[in-house]
């Protein structure tokens, strides 16, 4: 389910540092995709922990590919249903050249999100 021992590693610190439970697969959805994309300094940009709430404007200010920000993009709008004033991000826009990698992560993201797979990548 994870893509490599980082992702993992990263995303059980995420999911520790919010004291995220396991019941709640908006913010499980979210660290998922997250801790794929984004290093310990880096996470700080996109989620305040102090609040627990996403920070979206800071994917204008920061250097991302396409695909990191339609990824993010995807971790914000399962988390809350984000979606930004100027963007009509389609689903084909959304996983339009992913690479198979992050591919994966965007499905694995979904599922969890929507109780079709548990955090140890078991289908529900």
């Amino acid at each position: 389910m994870f893509i490599n021992e980082e992702h993992k590693e990263r995303f059980y610190k995420y999911i520790e540092r919010d004291g995220t439970p396991k019941e709640e697969l908006d913010r499980m959805a979210l660290f998922y995709i997250l801790s794929k994309l984004v290093n310990e300094k880096g996470i700080e940009l996109f989620y305040d922990f102090n609040s627990r709430l996403i920070n979206p404007e800071y994917l204008e200010k920061v250097h991302l590919s396409s695909g990191e920000k339609r990824m993010i993009k995807l971790a914000f709008n399962l988390y809350n249903g984000y979606k930004s004033k100027d963007d009509c991000q389609t689903v084909y826009d959304t996983f339009y050249n992913l690479d198979p990698y992050n591919l994966q992560v965007a499905i694995n993201g979904i599922q969890i999100r929507f109780r079709m797979l548990d955090v140890k990548g078991e289908f529900q």
